[in-house]
């Protein structure tokens, strides 16, 4: 049985005031003379170090923080605890307290993880129960181990207690606020795209904790491509929308999010960014994404057809198949929009190739046919062939040799 949002931030909230109170007790702890602080000082250093190691399959700051918070928490209440009860930090006991702060934060990291994976629509492994049955046997072991077991047993027992307590009821609450399974907002996020808009910062924040990688493409994209700033206006606020080679779905989401009006439907090969682009929609419901090839899979009837940065990857013969079935998927009055780095003897073509070499390989765009840019004249011949006519040229939406060509269908005649 799930709990509401509401009952998790209620139980959450007097998790923390009850961990906090216990935490209180922090200025009664003691260290014994016995223990040097020196070596105390360096294991508590080593337990930070090894949590921090252990998040850092995170990444993002945030999600670190969600799991680091409630562990700190526990431990504070733990201490405190200590020094109420004049329990001291002593040499039989002193070694275990970050120990055992290292072992129950193993769950914690290991159940936001499962949090992580269904909201990247992995599904979760479900062994969280596993995790922390082993590590209760684990800080056990160690207590009944250590020389004096009644000191050291009752460090334990409240160490478990106060980690399954914030395991229980402040982790979820973090999670379900930085991870929304109610695909109604998005999830909150440190980064933004400096001096954007607030759309644009509202299509970053769809990718935010999906994958590091995209993250990072759509972060730069948004950034530095110029065609962002002006390329939602020429889409028909209501229209039927192919993004041929859609990737990630940045300009399909996109488009969707600014026209609610708009069905957008976005087509690629690629699976992982296909996942990427359906977990980003998840807020967004008028676009949907297909998995297919190009060159082989049918295209749906639209009213706009995306065709940016795409073509260079084929052939001559295979780009004007394309074209060619784009043209033919569009009705009559439609309009293509289409960007390509346009083969010339010039530095800015230069710039334009091996930068698509760079990211060819890192795995970033395929393979392909190799990189077969081909000239103006080639691509409105093309258009020209299959009724298309050029209706605007736009140079400054794209950097070096990469140009937009608006090309419109005629309208049947009456």
């Amino acid at each position: 049985m799930t709990r509401s949002p509401q009952l998790t931030r209620m139980l959450a909230i007097a998790t923390t005031v009850l961990l906090l109170v216990a935490a209180g007790g922090l200025p009664w702890l003691t260290i014994h003379p016995g223990v040097r602080p020196a070596f105390f000082q360096a294991v508590v250093i080593v337990s930070v170090a090894f949590v921090l190691g252990l998040h850092l399959a995170f990444v993002h700051l945030e999600l670190m923080s969600a799991v680091v918070l409630p562990g700190v928490l526990a431990c504070a209440a733990t201490l405190g605890v200590m020094g109420v009860a004049g329990q001291e930090i002593d040499p039989a006991n002193w070694k275990y307290v970050p120990l055992f702060a290292g072992i129950t934060q193993l769950p914690l990291a290991y159940q936001f993880r499962q949090r992580l994976r269904v909201f990247r629509h992995y599904g979760p492994t479900d062994r969280s129960t596993w995790v922390w049955v082993v590590s209760i046997l684990a800080i056990a072991l160690c207590a009944i181990a250590s020389g004096n077991g009644r000191s050291n047993t009752s460090v334990a027992v409240l160490m478990i207690a106060t980690h399954l307590l914030a395991a229980a009821f402040i982790l979820p609450a973090l999670a379900q606020w930085l991870l929304p399974s109610d695909a109604i907002r998005l999830p909150p996020t440190l980064l933004r795209v400096a001096g954007s808009r607030n759309f644009l910062r509202r299509l970053r924040a769809l990718y935010s904790y999906l994958d590091i990688a995209e993250e990072q493409y759509v972060t730069w994209k948004l950034r530095l491509d110029p065609i962002f700033r002006s390329f939602f206006a020429a889409v028909p606020d209501s229209a039927e929308v192919l993004d041929a080679g859609c990737g990630c779905g940045l300009m399909s989401n996109g488009l969707a999010m600014q026209g609610p009006h708009r069905l957008v439907t976005g087509i690629d090969f690629d699976e992982r960014k296909l996942r990427v682009a359906r977990c980003a929609a998840r807020t967004v419901h008028n676009v949907r994404f297909v998995s297919g090839d190009l060159l082989t899979c049918d295209f749906p009837a639209s009213d706009c057809v995306l065709m940016i940065d795409i073509l260079h990857y084929w052939s001559a013969d295979k780009q004007s198949q394309l074209v060619a079935k784009a043209a033919a998927s569009l009705r009559p009055g439609g309009v293509i929009i289409f960007r390509e780095g346009l083969n010339a003897p010039s530095l800015a073509h230069r710039l334009i190739h091996l930068a698509e070499r760079g990211a060819v390989l890192l795995g970033q765009n395929p393979k392909g046919d190799g990189l077969c840019f081909q000239d103006r004249a080639f691509y409105l011949d093309a258009f020209s062939r299959n009724g298309m006519a050029l209706e605007r040229e736009a140079t400054d939406w794209g950097h070096g040799s990469n140009t937009v060509l608006v090309l419109r269908k005629a309208k049947e005649s009456s």
